[in-house]
């Protein structure tokens, strides 16, 4: 693991020495402002390899809450402002149901939109998105 940055509520880092699975560990609960920082680390990490990378983020225990200001109108900001053409594919660890469901539902109404909603998976646990990643490059 290589780790890139730390923040009071959250951990950026390489998993693989190939950078190819960038891991965001979400350790407390977050504001649209911390998605936002994370979101702009994480763009130019991707942005600075030229190879595609998948990127995970790992809802710890009791962070999987969404900020309290306008959910939607942030995700679908996400969403249309964060594409970037070599990020493969984004997975969502723990994320809660709620958060699964919201992402899944935004995703389907914007996919029109942004290409980044069809990349979005959500999973349990990390070691599915690990074997989703997996799958995926054995594929392309």
């Amino acid at each position: 693991m290589i780790l890139i940055e730390t923040g009071e509520k959250y951990a950026l880092s390489w998993l693989d020495i190939e950078k190819t699975i960038l891991h965001l560990d979400i350790q407390k609960g977050w504001t649209w402002e911390d998605d936002h920082t994370a979101l702009a680390a994480i763009n130019r990490e991707i942005m600075m390899v030229q190879h595609d990378v998948y990127s995970i983020y790992q809802f710890q225990p009791n962070a999987a809450v969404l900020p309290t200001q306008l959910a939607g109108s942030n995700i679908k900001q996400l969403l249309l402002n964060t594409e970037v053409d070599n990020e493969a594919m984004i997975i969502l660890v723990s994320a809660g149901s709620f958060i699964a469901q919201l992402m899944s539902l935004l995703s389907s109404v914007y996919s029109q939109l942004s290409r980044n909603a069809s990349k979005v998976h959500t999973v349990h646990k990390i070691e599915q998105a690990l074997e989703l990643i997996t799958q995926h490059k054995s594929t392309t």
